[in-house]
């Protein structure tokens, strides 16, 4: 166990420098890709759910580029709930979700703001999804 910690903090290290120098905008598009994945149970092959979701939010130029983040969704949030039922969740529940972001993930100092977006995707992502035949 130990050996495999020793291994693993060079790489977490680099990692950390790394992602602290990437742009917010790119970091937000992280984040709203993997919610999106976890709260719409959608995958990286679900190109059309993918191009919905980026027109709506305008996160990137190309589709492709939300397939990766979007392969980790249901493993970074597992503790927060799939069930979108609720029509008007509480400011805790926001909260929460905030408190609960990895710290490499986050790509605002803004709680406010990045609140206002989780809102708007869950918003999105609770929305029915319409089955055309």
């Amino acid at each position: 166990m130990k050996i495999k910690a020793i291994l693993l903090s060079p790489f977490q290290s680099l990692w950390s420098k790394v992602w602290a120098k990437a742009d917010p905008e790119f970091k937000k598009t992280c984040l709203m890709a993997v919610l999106h994945a976890k709260w719409k149970n959608c995958g990286e092959d679900d190109i059309c759910e993918l191009e919905k979701f980026n027109s709506e939010f305008k996160l990137c130029p190309n589709v492709s580029i939300l397939r990766f983040p979007t392969l980790f969704g249901r493993s970074i949030w597992k503790a927060i709930p799939n069930d979108l039922s609720d029509e008007h969740p509480s400011d805790r529940f926001f909260r929460r979700i905030a408190l609960l972001t990895p710290c490499w993930l986050k790509y605002t100092e803004d709680t406010k703001a990045y609140i206002e977006d989780l809102k708007q995707l869950y918003a999105y992502c609770s929305e029915p999804t319409s089955q055309t035949a």
